[in-house]
């Protein structure tokens, strides 16, 4: 992902993943149990709509995936959204005026080894309220823990939390600002990068998908990739660039894992795919919907783009080169025997 995730005084042992513009702080997955901090929370992000004056109870579950017995603590937290990066910054302030409409059933908890919990967070919203509130549930621990040499550990886990507020002049809707894809590709993967803004007061989902044609008006395309598979949100007034990539061909292009660990791209040969070989125009439509309240929405816009596997068609120039002056010295050898036999012949 793009997005960038900075710690402003709070302190997290755990992974980033960002999903769209917000997503969710990851932890560890797996059932086996862990000797550190690990938590497993659902959902990974809390996303509903209310209405003013409306209470609401979102759920959230808790498991403790380590082999320790954790005293824990729920608390909101701030963040920000750089609208030009789409970097995230979470602060360790709570967000004003959020705490005193949002509550938690169980702001101090108890989970054994492998215990989970549901906990239930209040949205109580007042008549007055704005069109869209964003914050973050951070669980951690109540007090650092100190391991057998003196080291401190500490961890939490952090829900990203969307609330969206229905009521008059609330308004769902988003534009395409730009496709791009590189003007001229030799081959395969053709990343196409989608620029969304947030042109409403709401948080939007963006949902659809990209279609390769031969040309703008063709009936039945060539692929069909989705848009926003990872399911992210938008901020209102804030734009957002996700990428859809056309990797169907042949040869194409992959990334490997070198021995050391190494990334790296590799053009890579699979003849079972000789029937994806790409060459020539390309158009790419992107064709998203949004559902503004009444109905769904559609957005389309397209970028064209080249696939020259220059190499390929060089190699089979040279070939046909070769092959066209063997024929032909080919054909002069033949001739001239033959001429010489005939002449040979007319004289005697």
């Amino acid at each position: 992902m793009k997005g960038l995730f900075k710690r402003g005084g709070l302190v997290l042992g755990v992974a980033v993943a960002l999903i769209g513009v917000v997503g969710t702080i990851t932890y560890a997955q797996n059932v086996t149990r862990s000797e550190g901090f690990a938590l497993q929370v659902s959902p990974a992000t809390l996303v509903d709509t209310v209405k003013p004056g409306q209470k609401k109870t979102l759920d959230l579950r808790i498991e403790n995936q380590s082999i320790n017995r954790e005293t824990l603590q729920i608390q909101l937290r701030e963040f920000n959204v750089d609208k030009k990066t789409g970097e995230i910054d979470m602060l360790d302030t709570e967000p004003v005026g959020v705490g005193e409409w949002v509550t938690f059933s169980d702001p101090v908890f108890t989970l054994d080894s492998g215990e989970a919990m549901k906990q239930e967070i209040s949205v109580d919203l007042p008549q007055e309220t704005g069109f869209a509130y964003s914050f973050a549930v951070v669980i951690s621990r109540t007090s650092e823990s100190v391991a057998e040499r003196g080291t401190t550990l500490s961890g939490s886990v952090a829900v990203f939390a969307l609330i969206n507020v229905d009521r008059p002049g609330a308004t769902r809707s988003f534009e395409i600002t730009d496709v791009s894809v590189p003007g001229v590709l030799e081959y395969l993967p053709a990343d196409i990068d989608i620029t969304f803004y947030n042109s409403g007061n709401t948080f939007v989902q963006p949902a659809g998908n990209v279609f390769i044609q031969r040309g703008s008006d063709d009936n039945v395309p060539i692929a069909t990739i989705p848009v926003n598979d990872k399911k992210g949100y938008l901020f209102p007034d804030t734009p957002r660039t996700m990428t859809a990539s056309w990797n169907e061909g042949f040869p194409v292009y992959k990334s490997v894992t070198d021995a050391d660990g190494q990334q790296r791209q590799e053009l890579v040969w699979d003849w079972s795919k000789i029937s994806d070989f790409r060459i020539g125009h390309y158009v790419a439509k992107v064709v998203a919907v949004y559902d503004d309240g009444e109905r769904d929405i559609p957005v389309v816009r397209e970028v064209s783009f080249w696939v020259i596997p220059w190499r390929i068609i060089l190699f089979v120039m040279a070939v046909v080169v070769v092959l066209g002056i063997g024929f032909t010295t080919i054909w002069r050898n033949t001739h001239g025997v033959v001429k010489r036999k005939l002449k040979k012949n007319t004289k005697s």
